[in-house]
């Protein structure tokens, strides 16, 4: 979601990027550098990502808007789970950076961002 401002000053909320996006990303590395960034593309991205030994991470996008939700599912065929990272300056349930949150294999967390550098999980 953008907030706009109009001539006379008034924020008009305006949803520019409606819709569900589902997309498949395959891990990279173990570090919050090296996954591939879960592409912020519209208001909910639903992410299956193909983890390998040695290959696990992937990042929440930098580009994310505030009330952007991204729900993170690692493959069922995956041989293990995968590891979620923050962008870089920003945490996923106020934890110290660089926070991540763990996925087993077959499973899935819903990321929402709530602020400009937090990330909620449930």
């Amino acid at each position: 979601m953008t907030t706009v401002v109009d001539p006379l000053g008034t924020p008009v909320p305006i949803f520019n990027r409606s819709g569900t996006a589902i997309v498949r990303l395959t891990g990279a590395g173990t570090s919050s550098t090296s996954g591939p960034v879960i592409p912020a593309i519209c208001g909910r991205v639903v992410a299956l990502i193909d983890c390998t030994a040695g290959n696990y991470a992937s990042q929440l996008s930098p580009n994310a808007e505030i009330g952007d939700i991204a729900e993170v599912y690692v493959d069922r065929v995956s041989t293990m789970g995968g590891e979620v990272f923050a962008p870089s300056g920003e945490t996923i349930n106020s934890q110290s950076t660089p926070s991540s949150i763990g996925i087993s294999a077959g499973g899935g967390v819903v990321f929402r961002k709530v602020s400009a550098t937090e990330w909620m999980s449930r």
